[in-house]
């Protein structure tokens, strides 16, 4: 079934008064917009957005006659805009729906009451809240990426500084002062990392899991080689 938006129609650039050949919706939308159709040399041939509408005004196909324009500006006389002046001090409705409002969602969808509130976990999961404790964590994370001479430990590919990362030992939400042991980091290629984390888990992995994790395909090769 043929679009019929999508068809093609022969038209008259406004501006340069080329023949030029456009998509239906394209005209119809040029036409809502600015009242004309035009060519990709002349668009945006107006000055400002007032100008534009000027010429939509002028070259509409059913524009309002002088008797209509009359009868529309005599009975707007003297009818001031129905918000003009109302502020909560001075209209008793715009006061009570802003104090209705204020009491029905004040504290509403804090804490608990969040549908998606999960215990507090996330707030334990931020290890590093001061902007101090980033810098000192980006300090230590490239000193660690030097030490390990940025090879991954499990696929032991050398990679650059943001394909790596740094993996601890111990879980970060239970052991958060050794974030920053030596001791307790290796290094991770992103992808062994995602994969580390799926097979045991984001925070009741122990220090074996890893030794496991690491030793999972030596082993499997010195098996085949035997």
């Amino acid at each position: 079934m043929i679009n019929k938006s999508m068809t093609y129609h022969n038209t008259e650039c406004f501006w340069c008064k080329k023949g030029i050949i456009q998509r239906k919706d394209v005209i119809k939308r040029q036409l809502m917009k600015y009242g004309h159709n035009c060519c990709k040399y002349c668009f945006g041939k107006e000055k400002s957005f007032s100008e534009a509408q000027k010429a939509r005004i002028d070259n509409r196909s059913h524009p309002h006659s002088e008797k209509t324009k009359k009868f529309l500006s005599e009975i707007k006389k003297g009818k001031p805009s129905w918000n003009k002046g109302l502020t909560s001090e001075t209209s008793d409705s715009i006061r009570i729906g802003a104090q209705r409002v204020a009491i029905t969602k004040k504290g509403r969808y804090r804490g608990s009451n969040n549908p998606n509130w999960k215990g507090g976990v996330s707030l334990i999961k931020k290890p590093f809240p001061e902007s101090r404790q980033l810098k000192k964590w980006m300090v230590f994370r490239n000193q660690q990426l030097k030490n390990d001479f940025y090879q991954c430990y499990k696929c032991s590919s050398r990679l650059f500084s943001n394909q790596l990362q740094i993996h601890h030992l111990l879980s970060q939400t239970k052991f958060p002062d050794q974030i920053f042991e030596e001791q307790n980091c290796i290094t991770f290629c992103i992808k062994c990392h995602r994969e580390f984390h799926k097979k045991y888990g984001i925070k009741r992995f122990t220090p074996q899991n890893a030794i496991e994790f690491i030793n999972s395909d030596r082993s499997d090769n010195l098996f085949k080689l035997c």
